[in-house]
């Protein structure tokens, strides 16, 4: 299996750096060519429709994280989304909740151990998946 220069780049940007991302594109532009025998080649237009597929299937995997997040874990998450899609500091995330940032301690850890965030730079948290943020909100909206 080939894949055409701009495809690939086209799914590496999609993915964003995310591994689990990489395989959704992945696997979606190979359904997307038709599940292709070796030698075919993956196109931009395969990966166009694949990318369409995964955020789908990316919607499933945040509403199923969202659904098994306590709502002080939810408070948490919103607050991190509200304040955009890059790492968030801890004291900026507190801020924006209205509590003082030893309040997070024990739902940013339990939020950590579930693989939802994890420690960006000191005193700072991110979403272990890209897009998670911006899809928390949508449900704000």
């Amino acid at each position: 299996m080939t894949w055409q220069s701009d495809a690939l780049q086209a799914a590496l940007e999609i993915a964003r750096g995310y591994p689990y991302s990489v395989q959704l594109i992945a696997d979606a532009s190979w359904t997307a060519a038709g599940r292709p025998d070796p030698g075919a080649t993956i196109t931009l237009e395969h990966v166009r429709h694949g990318g369409e597929a995964m955020k789908v299937d990316l919607e499933a995997l945040f509403r199923a994280r969202w659904a098994n997040a306590a709502p002080q874990q939810r408070e948490l998450m919103s607050a991190m989304a509200a304040l955009g899609d890059a790492p968030v500091k801890r004291s900026g995330t507190a801020h924006q909740m209205n509590v003082t940032t030893a309040s997070l301690s024990m739902p940013r850890a339990r939020l950590i151990d579930k693989g939802f965030i994890q420690a960006a730079e000191r005193g700072e948290l991110e979403f272990t998946i890209p897009g998670f943020a911006a899809f928390i909100r949508t449900l704000d909206d």
